[in-house]
């Protein structure tokens, strides 16, 4: 069972500070704190978090699924609505990289900007808009406004 490490009293910021297993006797440990404090093993939770409070560290330990709630919850702000861009930038990014869910003339970039989040990019009746979600989500979700906007006109 891993957990993770994280400042108590600031605000999540995409990281965690350590993390811990349990080692074969059973001990919960935290990763790379022997070799960092130059120990010939890895500090016990209890000692390392005794080791960063003398530092004035006030820590947290948290589990995976907390951790996974927090990352997601950091991804979201990473999440922008369609806007124009111009075709030449579309295009310029459809070149350089393999794009990654290419349909009809909708796609996202291979290399995500953190995480989960990557950058779409999308042709409609000769504009094209680019925009910021998660690699799994639904272009169709995000371009449902420009959609409309346009069967309008």
């Amino acid at each position: 069972m891993e957990r993770y490490i994280i400042h108590k009293h600031q605000p999540f910021q995409g990281s965690v500070r350590s993390a811990t297993y349990i080692d074969s006797a059973g001990i919960e440990r935290v990763q790379y704190s022997g070799y960092l404090s130059g120990a010939a093993e890895d500090l016990t939770l209890e000692n390392y978090l005794e080791e960063r409070a003398k530092e004035g560290e006030e820590l947290e330990v948290i589990t995976s699924k907390k951790a996974d709630q927090l990352f997601e919850q950091y991804e979201r702000g990473f999440i922008t609505k369609p806007t124009e861009c111009t075709e030449n930038d579309y295009t310029y990014v459809l070149e350089v990289l393999p794009p990654k869910r290419y349909q009809n003339g909708t796609f996202c970039m291979i290399e995500h900007l953190f995480g989960n989040i990557t950058k779409w990019y999308a042709q409609r009746n000769g504009k094209y808009y680019t925009w910021q979600d998660f690699a799994h989500a639904n272009p169709q979700e995000a371009l449902a406004g420009i959609n409309a906007q346009q069967a309008a006109n």
